[in-house]
């Protein structure tokens, strides 16, 4: 009867320091968030034998401010994540951003992802892109600049719309389609470049852009 207690006892010891001392990990579950630099990761995938997973990634609120770097990984509870998507609307009116680096791990931009960050003055489109999609940067007043990368094939409706102080604008080889409104409204743009031929056509691409070359703008008219 003795031994019987004591080697229970010992079991129950060994159980108990398993549970102290050893350190657990429970796996995340799909659709749990966590916040780091004002920004808020949402897990998309996840391996527990290798503890890496996928996250997608928007703004923690509207608030944000300043200059924002979206990361390639995302470190959380010993498990490392590629950040890979930003969702429709992520950063819709962040009225105080002024400026985004996104890392190449992303794959995708969702519809309206900055759509009236009216300060946004600087951007980078990750060369994974393969659709600006619709309406990503309408209504971003400030953005001045904007470079796209070869891997994108088409530019959606309205993805540029209203940019009032874009003023250059090269359409990579890559473009086989510009759509409704792509650039509509974009007051002081004065030169399109097309590095490769002219891409199919949606309506009003270049509606309202009264400082486009007038040159431009016939051939334009006369080859939609």
């Amino acid at each position: 009867m003795t031994n019987k207690f004591s080697r229970f006892t010992a079991q129950m010891a060994f159980s108990l320091a398993v549970l102290f001392f050893i350190p657990l990990h429970s796996q995340a579950s799909v659709g749990d968030t966590f916040i780091k630099d004002q920004l808020k990761y949402t897990v998309l995938s996840e391996d527990n034998t290798t503890q890496t997973g996928t996250v997608s990634v928007v703004a923690e609120s509207k608030d944000i401010s300043g200059n924002i770097t979206i990361p390639e990984t995302i470190g959380k509870d010993g498990y490392i994540y590629s950040v890979t998507m930003i969702p429709d609307f992520a950063f819709k009116e962040c009225k105080e951003l002024t400026g985004i680096t996104i890392s190449n791990s992303i794959t995708s931009i969702g519809e309206w992802a900055f759509y009236r960050c009216l300060r946004l003055k600087n951007v980078n489109i990750p060369n994974k892109i393969t659709t600006i999609d619709c309406a990503v940067f309408c209504c971003c007043w400030d953005l001045e600049e904007i470079t796209i990368p070869d891997s994108v094939t088409e530019i959606d409706f309205a993805a540029f719309a209203f940019c009032c102080n874009l003023k250059e604008v090269e359409i990579p080889e890559s473009v086989i389609r510009l759509g409704d409104a792509a650039f509509a409204d974009c007051r002081r743009l004065t030169s399109v470049y097309f590095k490769g031929s002219k891409p199919e056509m949606g309506e009003m691409v270049f509606d309202n852009c009264p400082l486009l070359n007038k040159d431009f703008l016939n051939n334009y008219e006369n080859n939609k």
